[in-house]
């Protein structure tokens, strides 16, 4: 008589456990169940009984599951697990891949856990019996089924076989190179930049070879022509013998914050030296590198601070010529009379009715700051605007802060009048 498999579920919350159950028993699946939620319980219940399958939440408060994993691994070798994943965590899952995890399931994909169950069972019942009627595969048997769960992730992963040659290449590559199933069987080199490609190709290598993961940056070459800058961790696969059969390999685009970074040098180098340009370097740099159509830097004409006159203005893409403008009823008047920052993520033309330029700008927000010589006192601001949501105002407010008081030391030089 066959006994039903006993599950271990690692789940501290009861009802995604009895969810879990509830889908075993809609999927005809007979299996003895059992819930625990910490530490001592998992290692009390999996010495009194000796599960044959353990499911276990990637999230667990206490107890994660690479500890957990090794905590079973002391006591009932050999146990395969089953891992619930949120839709994160892409480092953490590779990692549990490498020790060994049969499958990952997302959170999304509840129904998915009875196909999952029923396969690691099978797999662990037979495994010599598969061995000895057809020769493993390991483009085949060695990859653990892990489309759901990548599936819901924004970061590139790929299994290659041993030479390098793509098995699998999560949906997220179609951003960058192609349909994923058209990659299946390419050489997984030849989209690297030419000049980075004997390295990759060298640091694969040295994978397989010592078994050791590695963290890598190189280029790559996306399906628009784009140069993509890429960051890769790499690790080997291995069979229930030990025998290596494939790496994965988990990257992220990281293009977007290389620009950003280069577009920050770009700010810098242009405010290193006091000359002509620095006003006029400030706002160009200050717009692109924060994204915007507008950036504006202003004097104080006079002690009462009712009126400003523009030391450089960037709008769309092109240098305006100086102007002078009353700051009453503007965006800027708080900035400028007070000496204060203000941040408006939206509607700034309803918020200020009087200031007809904002139509014509389509503005939306506004973010702006005083300029302040060595008493603290205004005597300029400085600003950015937009006709949509800053992408990041935390950011945009610490940029502005800094080039502020460097603006500040700046104009305080140029101008021989102080206002106290």
């Amino acid at each position: 008589m066959t006994t039903e498999p006993r599950i271990i579920i690692l789940e501290h919350i009861p009802t995604d456990a009895e969810l879990f159950e509830l889908q075993l028993r809609k999927g005809n699946l007979p299996c003895s169940t059992k819930r625990v939620s910490s530490k001592e319980q998992f290692l009390r219940v999996i010495q009194e009984h000796t599960p044959d399958l353990v499911i276990a939440d990637i999230s667990m408060p206490r107890l994660d599951p690479l500890t957990a994993m090794e905590l079973a691994n002391e006591v009932t070798p050999g146990v395969p697990w089953i891992l619930i994943s949120p839709p994160a965590g892409e480092e953490l899952i590779s990692e549990c891949f490498r020790r060994g995890a049969a499958d990952f399931v997302s959170k999304k994909m509840y129904p998915r856990i009875v196909t999952a169950v029923r396969r690691a069972l099978e797999r662990k019942e037979s495994p010599k019996q598969t061995a000895a009627t057809e020769p493993q595969k390991p483009e085949e048997e060695s990859i653990p089924l892990l489309s759901s769960a990548l599936e819901s992730m924004v970061d590139l992963i790929a299994i290659v076989d041993l030479e390098g040659r793509r098995l699998y290449n999560s949906p997220s590559y179609k951003l960058l190179l192609e349909d994923p199933e058209e990659l299946r069987g390419t050489d997984s080199f030849m989209d690297i930049h030419p000049e980075d490609r004997d390295m990759v190709r060298r640091a694969f290598h040295d994978v397989v070879r010592t078994g050791n993961g590695k963290h890598l940056g190189y280029r790559l070459m996306g399906i628009d022509g784009e140069v993509r800058f890429i960051e890769s961790k790499s690790n080997i696969l291995k069979d229930e013998a030990g025998k290596p059969t494939g790496v994965v390999i988990v990257s992220r685009d990281v293009t977007s914050h290389r620009r950003a970074d280069e577009s920050l040098l770009g700010l810098i180098a242009s405010t290193a030296r006091s000359n002509d340009e620095f006003f006029p370097g400030l706002v160009r740099h200050l717009a692109g590198h924060l994204g915007v159509r507008f950036a504006l830097a202003s004097e104080c004409i006079d002690a009462t601070r009712d009126r400003v006159r523009v030391l450089a203005y960037w709008a769309d893409g092109r240098p305006v010529p100086s102007f002078e403008y009353d700051v009453a009823g503007t965006t800027c008047e708080q900035v400028v009379k007070s000496g204060k920052l203000c941040y408006f993520p939206a509607n700034v033309q309803e918020l200020f009715p009087r200031e007809k330029a904002l139509v014509a700008m389509r503005a939306s927000c506004y973010l702006g700051v005083p300029l302040l010589n060595e008493a603290q006192t205004p005597i300029g601001h400085l600003f950015v605007m937009d006709d949509k949501p800053l992408a990041d105002p935390q950011h945009a407010v610490t940029i502005l802060n800094i080039f502020a008081g460097r603006a500040g030391e700046e104009l305080e030089k140029k101008n021989s009048n102080r206002f106290g």
